[in-house]
Parts: C-alpha cells; structure tokens; sequence
C-alpha cells in the first residue's frame, strides 16, 4: 500500500512531477480534492441521517425501523436519536 507524503491537507507543490507520462502532482491534488470533496458530503450526511432519525422516532417510528430505514443497526439508529 502506498503512503503517504506530508501532513494532512497540505499543499502540494506548483511545479508539475512526471513519471511514465502521469502528472503526479496535478493527480495528487485532484485526489486531495477529491478526498476533502467526499469529507463534506460525508459530514453533511451524517447531519441528515441525524436529522432524519430524530423526525422519524418523534412520529412514533421504532428504532428498529429508523435503523432499517437508514440501512443502519438499530443501536446506531437510538444513538443518532439521542445525540
């Protein structure tokens, strides 16, 4: 498995780095991108299926539905309810 180079989220440098014609740098910022991309919507995910659980459980749905609902387990359901 590759690793990985410098801190979290830093920026990568300007000056474009080929090899076997791959432009490594512009790829590896595209990949950062891509990562800080998916850790928005990941958050913003999380927010709905919170948000959604909560509405769901004060309409009376079972926390074993909830958690079937959102394809989760039904304890994970009950923490998403009561955090």
């Amino acid at each position: 498995m590759p690793r990985e180079c410098g801190a979290a989220g830093a920026a990568r440098p300007s000056g474009g780095t080929n090899v076997a014609d791959i432009d490594v740098t512009a790829m590896a910022n595209k990949v950062a991108s891509d990562r800080e991309t998916a850790e928005r919507h990941a958050a913003a995910a999380q927010l709905e299926a919170k948000g959604l659980a909560r509405d769901l459980a004060a309409a009376g749905v079972a926390v074993r539905d909830v958690g079937e609902i959102l394809g989760i387990s039904f304890q994970r359901a009950q923490q998403l309810i009561t955090a």
